[in-house]
């Protein structure tokens, strides 16, 4: 043992060591043999090649090389194979060992000769091949090979262990396969994905999609600051919501982390720490526009450990436009653009609360909306309410409630407002329609107004007290609204039209020659006097450049001047005063023998 322990350890050899070290190396080689992963072989040549290596490796064989080589590959044998060879082959030793090694001239090497020039000039070598098995599937193999020398330093042989790493190469292909298609949604989805890494602060991918929606390029859109795209209506409440959700990432990870008791699991990309910010922002496009895009992402952490955002934005501008249009038409009177019912009847119980007493409220109704209807048409009909709803909204504050709840029925809501308040707001309301000038009809409202001074009232029925009292007050309105109206038709009619007007006097008189003549009572004397004055009144309606026209009327424009006695008559009905010759104006074109016009 003493001898032993003074020789040079780098030139013991295996009949050299205890017998004690020999058994723990047979012991591992045995194991290392029965491997089901490590195929192992001996191959030996029938006489050993006496190779002269040379001096500089020559990527060309010499033909004395290949006479070599051909004699080596012709002249093997399998001496020894292990178990995991023929599972690698998938056949038994005994065929493998039968088939002359043919597993080595037919499956290994493509390029057999080049395989064992290298192998000799090299000594040693690692080699990886493919080769398909009969069942056409592809296996991949790593192997490590070795020559054997005999006592003169002939190669009499090699040895080698193959590894089979097909399985390696099937993940790496589906990895690839995987790759390529992420890279194809991103390159051609509509959305645009990025890569955001927090402790840098910038984006670190984006997708070629961001041309679509933003019109930036790729390279512009990467060398952009968060704040630079976001909009600063949205930039701090989107800052807020993700920093929130951070905090929540951050807080569920340490609890994964501190379940898993901080093993050696690989924490890198996405895990079950979920937290995923899903919000709708304004980003800025290149033109300067500000697009409504929606935001999804996901947090994970990089190969550094560093926290990144992954996510996708998609463009959602002509989705929220068409939102806030269902949501601005929901709310308000699509003619007036004011406030509707809906709405009125949501802010009046967000309103009707303590702390905004006194509450004022003021209900209108415009006078002869039906009457402007039937007389100048509903498009005259709608210009009134416009008018009126310009005169409510340009004489109220931006914080009362304006709104159309009907037809012709209008409320304002004016929160802490007393009743002095109110009445000066009904006041500047009164003032402005006089101003109101119109070409057909005339600006005419009643109104009805009350105050809420304590909770306890009932805001129904302080409603019902201020409709009682506009509908009172719609009494005594319309004799004024009528006198006003005819007013505005003669005026617009006769007065701006002499021809008319003595036109009219002239059958005016002679109908009350002809009622005296045939006897008749001194009242319907007066009202064929009258009947014969207002005749053509409907004509207010007809343009006057149709009137005066001289060539010859088209069937179109002989139905519009025929159409005034109809029209008359529609004026006429609707005036209290005149109601009576209503009739006698609409036939007053009749033939004789009662056939039409």
């Amino acid at each position: 043992m003493a001898e032993n322990n003074n020789t040079d350890p780098d030139s013991l050899c295996l009949n050299q060591l205890p017998d004690k070290c020999e058994d723990i190396l047979a012991d591992m080689t045995e194991t290392l043999l029965k491997q089901p992963w490590a195929a192992l072989f001996i191959i030996h040549f029938e006489t050993p090649v006496r190779w002269q290596a040379d001096e500089r490796y020559q990527a060309q064989i010499s033909e004395q090389s290949k006479a070599q080589i051909g004699y080596a590959l012709s002249h093997y044998h399998l001496t020894y194979m292990n178990q995991a060879l023929a599972h690698i082959y998938q056949t038994t030793p005994e065929k493998l060992k039968n088939g002359s090694s043919s597993f080595f001239i037919d499956e290994l090497s493509a390029n057999k000769q080049q395989f064992l020039h290298d192998l000799f000039e090299q000594k040693q070598m690692r080699y990886e091949t493919s080769f398909l098995m009969p069942d056409q599937q592809q296996i991949f193999l790593a192997g490590y090979y070795t020559c054997l020398y005999d006592t003169e330093n002939n190669i009499k042989g090699f040895a080698g262990i193959q590894l089979d790493f097909s399985h390696i190469r099937e993940a790496e292909r589906k990895a690839h396969e995987t790759s390529q298609l992420y890279q194809l949604l991103a390159d051609y989805s509509t959305d645009a994905v990025w890569i955001f890494n927090l402790r840098k602060r910038r984006f670190i991918f984006i997708s070629p999609a961001v041309r679509s929606i933003l019109g930036y390029t790729v390279d512009e859109a990467k060398a952009l600051q968060a704040q630079q795209l976001v909009s600063s209506e949205d930039y701090q409440r989107v800052s807020t919501e993700i920093s929130r959700q951070l905090k929540a990432y951050a807080a569920s990870r340490s609890a994964l982390e501190r379940k898993k008791k901080l093993n050696k699991t690989d924490h890198t990309g996405f895990d079950d720490a979920k937290s995923n910010p899903n919000l709708e922002l304004r980003i800025k496009s290149k033109a300067g526009d500000m697009i409504w895009c929606e935001l999804n992402g996901r947090f994970r952490r990089n190969e550094q450990n560093e926290i990144e955002l992954i996510g996708s934005v998609r463009d959602i501008d002509k989705r929220k436009k068409n939102e806030e249009r269902i949501a601005y038409l929901s709310f308000h009177d699509q003619l007036t653009t004011l406030y509707n019912r809906h709405f009125y009847v949501t802010e009046l119980r967000r309103l009707d609360v303590e702390r905004n007493l006194p509450i004022s409220l003021i209900i209108s109704d415009i006078n002869g909306l039906k009457a402007t209807n039937d007389i100048f048409g509903h498009h005259a009909g709608d210009h009134l309410l416009v008018k009126f709803a310009d005169v409510l909204r340009d004489t109220c504050r931006a914080d009362d409630i304006v709104a159309r709840i009907g037809g012709d029925e209008f409320v304002v809501l004016l929160p802490q407002t007393d009743r002095r308040q109110c009445k000066q707001v009904l006041e500047r309301i009164r003032q402005q329609m006089e101003l109101v000038k119109l070409e057909q009809s005339v600006l005419s409202a009643s109104f009805g107004s009350v105050t809420k001074e304590k909770d306890s009232q009932r805001f129904s029925d302080l409603f019902n007290t201020a409709e009682d009292e506009m509908y009172k007050q719609k009494v005594t309105d319309r004799h004024l609204f009528e006198q006003r109206l005819f007013e505005h038709i003669e005026n617009s009619f006769y007065k701006l039209n002499k021809k008319e007007e003595k036109h009219g006097r002239r059958v005016s008189a002679i109908c009350r020659q002809l009622a005296e003549a045939s006897g008749f009572e001194t009242d319907r004397i007066n009202l064929a006097e009258k009947a014969g004055y207002f005749h053509d009144i409907g004509k207010t309606t007809v343009s006057r450049a149709l009137l005066d026209k001289e060539d010859k009327l088209t069937e179109e424009e002989i139905y519009q001047i025929r159409k005034h006695a109809e029209t008359g008559y529609n004026i006429l009905r609707n005036l209290k005063r005149y109601k009576d010759i209503a009739d006698i104006v609409l036939s007053h074109h009749e033939r004789p023998d009662g056939w039409g016009y």
